[in-house]
């Protein structure tokens, strides 16, 4: 599907369905011709059938979007391996994508044919390594017409010359004149003759190209069409593999039968939801166990001879050790309750710790990789920050008060001109002498700052906002 970027939309809808997100792809087309394809969840996202850009597609760029399943598998079979509906058809669904994304792959990028004006399109695209015409209505290069062109004018410029020397052989003579004029014409409809024939050319090269492109669009047609047979061919083997495999009695439980560890069978004395694998090879009895009869829960184990089975869900392709998370109830002892039989499977247990599972319980998941080694744990739920981890910041400051007091001034008076001596002022009988001021020393001495403390000194919440559910393992 295409749209056109206004520089601020980021929401896009398509109509067409997919197995996996990651399978939905989009391309960018600037103006200038210039192509880009995206990346899914570093430049979009999908939410079911809306691409959303992190960032909005520049006004006038061309957003492609579209779909490539890869031919690779989604679906493994084994031997012994239940047969599910559900499988079958993703795997049915997804050779019908790959023969959609194919049939459109041809529209895309080869040469289509227009029926409303019955032309074939090049889609604006150049053709290259074409070779000369040979018939009239082959296509022509751009090489053979400059060489055309060069033909023309050296014939243009015979002409000339010929013109030249007869009216210099002739001077003004009338008859030469006339005869000059008379081989000018007859050169001149050469020429023209010339420009017809390679006219004829150019066109039966252009003739040409057009049938050699429908032919090479052919073969690619019926290399497309042998591959979609091929696909076909390989999935009605399947079918019938699985046909023949759901109809083979050894499908059944046997007795003095050797099984191998992983095999799947079933009885008809067991429920229909219900299958067997084997956990511990070896020959059955020689009778079917009498606990084929009252199985009820999943999870439970049954000996069978030398065998060891366990009681799986038809439905489930869970196998040991996997972990995945669910909305579903557990019982007292962690086991999952079966949400449609409502009975415990004791197969599959909630991670917190026990029955050999990890202790996933208020724990997110990170995936494990270059940073994070497999089992790794770590994290806070709250965090108190350091004062390292502070941001740079300032404090206002004051001196506290020392209360009301003053500062003594020693000064030493002159006596006067007239002799006069002021009481309690000292004496000098220096005429002209200024005395000097200055206030009493108070000691080496400081003053006290006050910086006042503020905050609660506690820890902050750590966590990104969520949605609880339980983490469960299948234990057995």
């Amino acid at each position: 599907m295409f749209y056109t970027g206004d520089g601020s939309k980021t929401s896009f809808t398509f109509s067409f369905s997919y197995l996996q997100k990651k399978f939905i792809k989009v391309r960018l087309r600037t103006a200038a011709g210039i192509s880009s394809e995206l990346t899914y969840g570093i430049d979009y996202t999908i939410n079911e059938y809306t691409v959303t850009f992190l960032t909005a597609p520049a006004s006038g760029v061309t957003i492609c979007i579209y779909r490539q399943t890869p031919t690779d598998s989604e679906v493994e079979w084994a031997d012994g391996s239940v047969l599910r509906a559900y499988d079958m058809n993703k795997l049915n669904v997804q050779l019908l994508h790959i023969a959609e994304e194919n049939a459109d792959s041809i529209v895309v990028y080869g040469m289509s044919y227009d029926d409303s004006d019955n032309c074939w399109d090049g889609q604006s695209r150049k053709l290259k390594n074409l070779a000369n015409p040979t018939n009239e209505n082959d296509a022509v290069n751009l090489a053979y017409l400059d060489s055309v062109s060069v033909a023309r004018q050296d014939a243009l410029a015979v002409i000339e010359a010929n013109v030249h020397a007869d009216k210099e052989y002739s001077g003004n003579s009338a008859t030469n004149a006339k005869t000059s004029e008379t081989n000018a014409a007859a050169s001149a409809a050469a020429a023209l003759a010339s420009q017809k024939t390679a006219a004829t050319s150019e066109a039966n090269a252009k003739t040409s190209e057009t049938n050699a492109k429908t032919s090479e669009t052919n073969a690619k047609t019926s290399e497309t069409n042998a591959k979609t047979s091929e696909t076909n061919a390989k999935t009605s083997e399947t079918n019938a593999e699985l046909a023949a495999a759901m109809a083979n009695p050894n499908a059944w439980h046997l007795v003095k039968t050797l099984y191998t560890l992983g095999a799947i069978t079933r009885s008809p004395k067991m429920p229909s939801w219900s299958i067997l694998e084997c956990t511990h090879a070896g020959t059955s009895a020689d009778t079917e166990p009498s606990a084929f009869a009252t199985v009820t829960t999943i999870g439970t184990t049954i000996t069978d001879g030398e065998v060891t089975w366990i009681v799986r869900h038809a439905l489930s392709g869970k196998r040991k050790n996997d972990i995945w998370s669910t909305a579903a109830s557990f019982d007292t002892n962690g086991f999952l309750i079966d949400p449609i039989l409502g009975t415990s499977n004791l197969s599959v247990h909630i991670c917190d710790g026990t029955n050999g599972t990890m202790d996933l319980r208020d724990r997110f998941i990170v995936g494990a990789g270059n940073t994070y080694a497999s089992g790794a744990t770590g994290g806070e739920k709250t965090h108190q920050l350091t004062a390292n981890e502070m941001p740079s910041h300032v404090h206002s400051a004051w001196t506290d008060s020392q209360g009301n007091h003053n500062h003594s001034i020693t000064l030493n008076a002159r006596r006067g001109s007239n002799g006069t001596s002021y009481a309690g002022w000292g004496a000098d009988d220096t005429a002209g002498w200024n005395g000097t001021n200055w206030v009493d020393a108070a000691g080496v001495h400081g003053h006290n700052v006050g910086i006042g403390a503020t905050g609660g000194d506690g820890a902050h919440n750590n966590l990104p906002p969520y949605y609880a559910l339980a983490y469960v393992m299948q234990i057995s």
